[in-house]
């Protein structure tokens, strides 16, 4: 699941996905609040549920930091299996600090996506779930 308000961003980074071995079914918001109503949809059929979102910060509205509050805050214990991974242009180190708080996040990278950072996410969710 792609979380970004940037729609060139989201057609590259679907583009390096669709290209790597890492996902099958590859959806797309540009409000986190969609997304969040989206997940919420989803978590009646758990096998529905992304294995992972990769979640810009500066968005309007709702920003990245404001979606992980929200994410938390979803009923149930299911969505705590996805994986979040913070995919931004922002360089504040502040940032990565505030996004490693979160428990689901599990990793900050800078965009573009390519196909080197899909495969240290993939480490990070195999390496974390061992």
């Amino acid at each position: 699941m792609l979380i970004d308000d940037d729609d060139i961003f989201n057609l590259l980074n679907g583009k390096v996905i669709e290209n790597s071995d890492m996902g099958s079914e590859i959806a797309v918001f540009t409000t986190a609040q969609s997304a969040l109503e989206d997940l919420r949809s989803r978590l009646s059929d758990p096998s529905r549920l992304p294995e992972f979102l990769l979640v810009d910060i500066r968005m309007p509205g709702m920003d990245g930091f404001g979606f992980l509050e929200a994410f938390h805050q979803l009923p149930g214990t299911e969505w705590q299996r996805i994986n979040i991974f913070m995919l931004t242009s922002s360089l504040d180190e502040r940032d990565q600090d505030k996004a490693q708080r979160y428990p689901q996040v599990k990793g900050f990278f800078s965009k573009p996506l390519t196909q080197e950072t899909l495969e240290e996410m993939d480490r990070l969710i195999h390496v974390r779930s061992l």
